[in-house]
């Protein structure tokens, strides 16, 4: 189960993943929490789905597995937590999943990055909408190999 928990009174998300009962481990993050702990959306899903995740907002991250989102990227989030419920790959693809990932996750240069973000406030967008797309497409052109992009 990947989940997403908001820590009431901030823009604190976590998106996390449970082998169990989203309520249960929710319950058992708020003992050593100071905020009220709620859950956004909870959906099927892997550990693998859930780096997924953690890589399109990398951008958003905070420390570990919690994120700051504004009201746009929380529906980004949402939408993409569906995409990935939603996709094909099978639950025992996981090996499978975890190359994709991999052989899409790059590095890039601050000026790179700066683009990027120009190009996502260009059209209203946020650099992570702007990643995902990204990625799309180089799925979609069975790109395995970030180097051999042109």
């Amino acid at each position: 189960m990947i989940y997403l928990v908001k820590a009431e009174g901030t823009n604190l998300y976590k998106i996390g993943y449970t082998g169990g009962k989203a309520k249960s481990r929710v319950k058992a993050m708020q003992t050593g929490c100071p905020y009220r702990l709620s859950i956004v959306k909870e959906v099927e899903g892997s550990q693998c789905r859930e780096k997924l995740l953690h890589e399109a907002f990398l951008g958003k991250r905070k420390q570990g597995e919690w994120f700051e989102l504004d009201d746009k990227t929380l529906r980004e989030v949402s939408v993409y937590m569906t995409k990935i419920q939603d996709s094909e790959w099978e639950e025992t693809e996981v090996e499978n999943c975890q190359q994709k990932s991999i052989s899409l996750s790059f590095r890039t240069s601050k000026q790179n990055i700066q683009y990027l973000r120009l190009l996502a406030e260009s059209d209203d967008r946020s650099l992570s909408y702007v990643l995902n797309k990204m990625v799309d497409s180089f799925r979609s052109k069975k790109v395995k190999d970030i180097r051999k992009i042109k």
